[in-house]
């Protein structure tokens, strides 16, 4: 973030970052799980710096091997009805 003439300005990196390993656990407002043990990501942003803005984040993830035979690369798990 750099200020000229008074108003903060938003600087890209001028290089990409490195891969960024990381896990995601999602559940829906039906209660269904989503999981991926590992993955790699790329996050951009897509707003303004702004009070009246909702920011977002434009991520995507690339479901990568877990190593590990009984640890699945991704699931869905449906919860137990009672």
């Amino acid at each position: 973030m750099t200020t000229v003439n008074g108003v903060k300005t938003f600087n890209k990196a001028k290089t990409l970052p490195t891969e960024k390993i990381f896990a995601l656990r999602v559940t829906t407002l039906d209660n269904l799980i989503f999981e991926v043990p590992r993955g790699s990501w790329t996050v951009a942003k897509n707003f303004q710096m702004a009070d009246n803005q909702i920011m977002h984040l434009a991520c995507e993830v690339e479901v990568t091997d877990t190593g590990f035979v009984s640890v699945p690369d991704y699931k869905w798990t449906q919860p137990a009805t009672t």
